[in-house]
């Protein structure tokens, strides 16, 4: 497919004269102007289904730079895995260069943090070559779980189904676990010992949820 560039680009940041050294809203509000996307083609725009990971939401956009683009519209397309951002300016729908993202965040109207996404690259187990995705954080630590978010196509119909894979890394190796007690304990890098010791201690189970896989691994790293 064929990618055309909206209409505002991603100059090299030129400042006009100051006296001083120029603010960080001011430089802030350069890399807001500057910003690159490319025309979004909704490939998925005749199915039925969940494809957005969100609403429209105000959010923030870490580059591989270091620098951060903050409080502009962004949405999550699980469907074709890309962030998309909203142009205030005219409301037109890019797609922001994979490349460019180490990360991005999506907060409610009260500036809560709602998702945190980070790109990673893994090896799917529907694809023969790891790539890079955009994975959300769930927990940080020892342990750090992860939810690849993605919806199928249906075989059957025009419809959208939920294919959400998780995935513990330790070391930067990554490690699909389900959310079940047997999946969970298939990960190589869990303590089976301190894992059961974990779950009874706590009186909590597995019952297959992202809940409860949630907050298993968050007590786990939390245990001695």
């Amino acid at each position: 497919m064929k990618h055309l560039f909206l209409l505002i680009l991603f100059f090299p940041v030129i400042y006009p004269a100051y006296s001083q050294e120029p603010s960080s809203e001011d430089y802030e509000n350069t890399l807001r102007n500057g910003l690159m996307g490319f025309e979004y083609r909704n490939s998925a725009a005749r199915y039925k289904g969940n494809q957005y990971f969100n609403d429209w939401a105000k959010g923030d956009v870490n580059l591989e730079n270091g620098d951060v683009i903050s409080n502009i519209f962004l949405r999550y397309d699980q469907y074709m895995d890309e962030v998309l951002w909203l142009r205030e300016t005219d409301f037109k729908t890019g797609v922001l260069p994979r490349g460019d993202i180490s990360g991005f965040v999506i907060y409610d109207t009260g500036k809560v943090p709602l998702a945190e996404f980070v790109r990673r690259k893994i090896k799917l187990p529907y694809k023969a070559d790891s790539s890079e995705t955009f994975l959300q954080v769930l927990i940080k630590g020892n342990l750090e779980l992860f939810a690849y978010r993605k919806v199928m196509q249906s075989a059957n119909d025009y419809t959208l189904r939920d294919d959400t894979r998780y995935l513990v890394f330790s070391n930067s190796i990554a490690y699909f676990a389900g959310a079940g007690k047997r999946q969970l304990f298939k990960v190589p890098v869990i303590d089976e010992v301190k894992m059961k010791a974990v779950l009874k201690s706590n009186k909590i189970r597995l019952d297959g949820t992202e809940y409860s896989l949630i907050r298993v691994i968050d007590l786990y790293n939390k245990s001695k």
